[in-house]
């Protein structure tokens, strides 16, 4: 989803910053929270919970090597 792409720009704004998605195994879409509670395609072909917001988000700051 593309907010993740804006949250890891807006963490770096100084920076070009680049988001890569899809790939062969992957546990479909991951969502933001907000998303799951829309309902939607992407939330029925999701494998995660909404929390993956937050590890998501999580993983990013770390690494842009924000704490």
């Amino acid at each position: 989803m593309i907010e993740f792409q804006l949250y890891a720009q807006r963490q770096k704004p100084e920076a070009f910053v680049a988001v890569a998605g899809y790939g062969l195994g992957s546990p479909g879409y991951i969502c933001t929270e907000a998303s799951f509670a829309e309902g939607a395609y992407e939330p029925s072909a999701s494998a995660v919970k909404p929390c993956a917001e937050r590890i998501m988000k999580a993983g990013i700051c770390r690494l842009l090597g924000i704490k």
